[in-house]
């Protein structure tokens, strides 16, 4: 009450003056690094300096880049390891069921009677099976391939589009590809009996008639590659759960940038502040 009577008493005095508005008053204190896996940063708002931002700023673009070009060499190495992957079953498969279609009618004077090289029922579907789903795979990982080659010359801009459909394709081939192994080892002599392709070759029936085959039939090459088929089955599910690490990195790089939109804005206000 007195400071309001002096101030009314005497119409010369002056107000204190006030400080010129600075926008940097209503945004956050500046920030420091802590360094995270992946070269990656996190920016906490703490001690650094306004006047250092821009300097900051420059620093997460340079992460942002080292961040994405990792991300597109993750992708790119599983997608085309994918693709030598599906090739490799591909051509297993298809040499098994050609070995068989042409050797199914070939008949030979055996210790047990004259008979064909194969089991009387011989069951195809596990071999056709795995032929199937690796040409699918063949056809989804050549596509891919060939469009990330062509988006990387248009400068690959992501979107979210093409990250949902990446994210789409590697769930089918976790999924399809986890069946297929666990169907066609299931194939396998089911309930004891080897009627199947890689079964009948792995048998000791097979092994009993290979001296009197042996001029069309490898049965012990027959039963390597199938076993190759299924382990490279295998791997190509391991395989996609890698290629889950590229959308973990995605995932890193949306936040990152969001920190370099932060950090860009408050460059921005110190500098019409300054």
């Amino acid at each position: 009450m007195a400071a309001a009577t002096s101030y009314y008493s005497n119409p010369s005095s002056e107000p204190s003056p006030t400080k010129p508005y600075n926008p940097m008053t209503r945004i956050k204190p500046a920030i420091t690094s802590s360094v995270f896996p992946l070269g990656t940063t996190e920016y906490k708002y703490d001690e650094v300096q306004p006047q250092e931002l821009p300097e900051h700023l420059e620093r997460l673009k340079e992460r942002d880049t080292k961040l994405k070009r990792t991300i597109r060499l993750v992708r790119l190495i599983s997608r085309i390891s994918a693709l030598c992957l599906s090739i490799a079953i591909t051509a297993l498969m298809i040499h098994t069921l050609l070995t068989f279609l042409h050797t199914r009618n070939t008949y030979r004077e055996t210790p047990t009677g004259t008979r064909t090289a194969w089991h009387k029922s011989t069951k195809l579907w596990p071999t056709i099976m795995c032929l199937v789903v690796a040409s699918i795979s063949l056809l989804l990982n050549a596509t891919i391939v060939l469009a990330y080659y062509h988006s990387v010359k248009t400068a690959n801009k992501a979107n979210t589009i093409s990250t949902i459909f990446t994210a789409g394709v590697v769930g089918f081939h976790i999924v399809y590809w986890g069946l297929a192994a666990a169907f066609y080892k299931y194939g396998k002599d089911t309930h004891g009996v080897s009627n199947d392709l890689w079964g009948w070759s792995c048998s000791g029936a097979a092994r009993k008639i290979q001296k009197e085959f042996r001029a069309e039939v490898d049965f012990d090459r027959i039963c390597a590659v199938q076993t190759g088929g299924w382990i490279t089955s295998l791997v190509e599910v391991g395989l996609e759960v890698f290629t889950l690490v590229a959308f973990l990195l995605a995932y890193m790089r949306i936040r990152h940038k969001k920190q370099m939109k932060e950090v860009e804005r408050r460059s921005q206000l110190y500098s019409v502040a300054s």
